[in-house]
């Protein structure tokens, strides 16, 4: 009888426990709500208040209000720009972080305002779309390339034409600056890169010797050699001086689209379409090691590599022992593009699912994410590393803080 009593009194309690529970969760999501919406009516008045608030009613309960408020408190320091009408191909900070110059298919190229994304000025001239846009060293000027078979060169505080680089008879694919800001490379679809004089707008040599497309060419940072890749399955070293020939990289059985110096100038990396990357000793051209990756770069103490492959893994290497130190799994789609912080802390890709990435280079751990609408073409970090660029087909840019990215992933993956 009593073990009967105590059974009957137990399924009683179970309903209004339940009721209970329910009346606790609504409460909570309503409360959740409740500091959500604060949280948004303050954005403009106290931006600290507000993710604090966001912040709380997230932990309160994870409502999709309390969602929507921590990304619209965290994430106000997105700055999203608005101008070109064709797919931005390419976007570079001044040296200084204030403005960012972008590169689109719609023929022209735009300066702006990092700190309020406003406009400063517009780049018109160009008949074809254009392939990059980048600042000088210096940060005075700006060199543009195009497939208008031209290069053409800006000054950066005013916009205004300053010279155009004629002589490639096809598509201008890439053009650089010198490390002193004296000098331009320009890499073109006629099998040939070619140095100009930026003071006077006229070319110094032609470098001949690929038999294919050259797609990128880029000076050693002691301004002394250029390495060029090409569709020719090499890349070649030059004498930035004279324009002679050095060497020849030879081993790839693919296209290869990219060729960078190690900061010190000893070795270099190529990469390319056979989902290759090499590590060679520039002094006597031999191939070090080979890693799988069709995109490659140095960070920017030479410390580290980092290669994006086929697997849609990024490997980060030790650059001196070329051992794998870190892998970054958490990724999908073709690389479009692969960056290292100006600290060589943190690796930023940007890839075919629209989304882009920020890991730790140390522990291959992946800090922040943000996905866009279309294909991101493009991405950079800011000269102090505090914010990122990124770039897409639809002609949108958007820069964001990178704080903000990693402070909204955690708060977000936090249970």
């Amino acid at each position: 009888m009593k073990n009967t009593r105590f059974v009957t009194i137990a399924l009683l309690a179970i309903p209004l426990l339940s009721a209970g529970y329910l009346w606790i969760r609504h409460d909570s999501r309503a409360r959740s709500r409740d500091l959500a919406s604060q949280a948004e009516s303050m954005i403009a008045r106290n931006h600290e208040q507000a993710v604090n608030l966001a912040v709380k009613s997230w932990n309160v309960a994870k409502t999709p209000e309390a969602h929507l408020a921590i990304v619209r408190t965290i994430a106000r320091s997105i700055t999203t720009l608005h101008g070109h009408t064709g797919a931005v191909v390419s976007a570079d900070f001044s040296p200084n972080g204030l403005q960012i110059v972008t590169a689109s298919e719609d023929k022209t190229a735009r300066v702006w305002d990092t700190t309020n994304g406003e406009p400063l000025a517009v780049l018109q001239g160009h008949t074809a779309a254009l392939t990059s846009a980048t600042y000088s060293p210096n940060g005075e000027q700006i060199v543009t390339a195009s497939q208008d078979h031209t290069a053409r060169v800006w000054n950066a505080a005013t916009g205004k034409l300053v010279a155009v680089l004629k002589g490639h008879t096809g598509e201008v694919w890439d053009a650089e600056f010198s490390p002193d800001s004296q000098k331009i490379v320009t890499a073109g679809h006629d099998s040939t890169a070619r140095l100009w004089s930026v003071a006077e707008g006229l070319p110094l040599t032609i470098l001949r010797g690929h038999t294919s497309f050259v797609w990128t060419a880029r000076f050693s940072r002691d301004g002394t050699r250029i390495i060029t890749a090409s569709e020719d399955r090499t890349a070649r070293v030059w004498n930035a001086i004279n324009g002679e020939p050095l060497s020849t990289l030879s081993g790839h059985t693919g296209i290869v689209e990219h060729a960078w110096f190690s900061p010190d100038g000893q070795h270099a990396l190529t990469s390319g379409y056979d989902n290759a990357t090499r590590i060679w000793n520039t002094a006597t051209s031999e191939s070090l090691s080979t890693f799988p990756g069709f995109d490659a770069v140095f960070s920017p103490d030479g410390r580290l590599m980092a290669t994006a492959a086929g697997d849609n893994k990024i490997r980060i290497w030790d650059a001196g022992t070329r051992q794998l130190l870190a892998l970054a799994e958490d990724y999908s789609g073709s690389t479009q593009r692969i960056a290292f912080a100006p600290n060589s802390n943190w690796i930023l890709a940007v890839g075919g699912d629209k989304t882009a990435r920020i890991w730790d280079a140390s522990s291959g751990k992946l800090l922040a994410s943000v996905s866009g609408t279309s294909l991101l073409t493009d991405a950079a970090f800011s000269p102090d590393g505090e914010k990122i660029v990124i770039t897409d087909t639809d002609g949108v840019v958007t820069i964001y803080s990178l704080d903000d990215l990693i402070r909204l992933k955690k708060i977000l993956s936090e249970q």
